[in-house]
């Protein structure tokens, strides 16, 4: 099983090494047991996206004839989506443009022209025992007060018919909450990154254009607790 480890930098001079593996749980040195991810955590946080789920299948073995249609598309989606967060990683860290249109797309749009500091960096929270992966943190031009401030970025691979249809209604409390997590993570780690500003970049996958969306970390935060409790009291309801 694959894993990854990094040394996160905390304000104390000091690093928190990080490891996760292939079934995204994540541990430190200090706390060498496997954890569940801020992913995981915020399932809780679902509007309808049985209902919509279920729609979307129906929908496709109709189109295709095939009952496992969005089962494949899905398969697909989610390895696209991971070829293009890879590209993202590879322009943030080496500088490296790749041709893959949603990632073009997102360079023009989000990319370009913009400061990073960290990409696909390693999280944890030592209290409440979770990890995550955050995509990015950019360091923004200075505001009219000289101040440069860290922003927190997230980034989605969404299909364009359902945007259309959709937008990120279905999705945003979790999404929401899900960057939430990472950013408290940041903050109660002690990290070198101070977040208060984070957005979501939704790209689409045929790399038609991207919608970018401020996050609500404090209203986040909140559906963020209360998906871990309920994770956390599902847990102890089956052990």
């Amino acid at each position: 099983m694959t894993e990854t480890t990094q040394r996160h930098p905390l304000k104390n001079k000091n690093f928190l090494t990080i490891s996760v593996n292939g079934r995204h749980q994540y541990w430190t040195d200090d706390d060498p047991v496997k954890r569940p991810s801020v992913t995981g955590l915020t399932g809780f946080t679902d509007s309808d996206g049985f209902g919509a789920g279920k729609g979307y299948a129906i929908k496709q073995a109709e189109l295709t004839g095939n009952p496992r249609a969005a089962i494949e598309r899905d398969a697909l989606a989610k390895s696209e989506g991971q070829y293009f967060h890879a590209c993202v990683d590879n322009f943030i860290r080496h500088g490296v443009i790749s041709e893959d249109p949603p990632f073009l797309c997102w360079w023009k749009a989000v990319g370009v022209n913009r400061e990073w500091m960290a990409s696909e960096t390693l999280v944890y929270h030592d209290a409440l025992k979770f990890g995550g992966t955050l995509d990015a943190i950019s360091l923004e031009p200075a505001d009219v007060n000289g101040e440069r401030k860290m922003v927190l970025w997230d980034w989605k691979t969404v299909d364009p018919d359902s945007w259309r249809k959709y937008g990120s209604s279905l999705r945003w409390i979790k999404d929401h909450a899900q960057v939430s997590g990472y950013r408290k993570c940041l903050r109660d780690m002690g990290s070198v990154y101070e977040i208060d500003t984070a957005y979501i970049c939704y790209v689409m996958r045929d790399g038609s254009h991207t919608v970018t969306e401020k996050v609500d970390l404090a209203y986040g935060e909140k559906i963020f607790d209360a998906s871990a409790t309920m994770y956390m009291l599902q847990k102890e309801a089956k052990q």
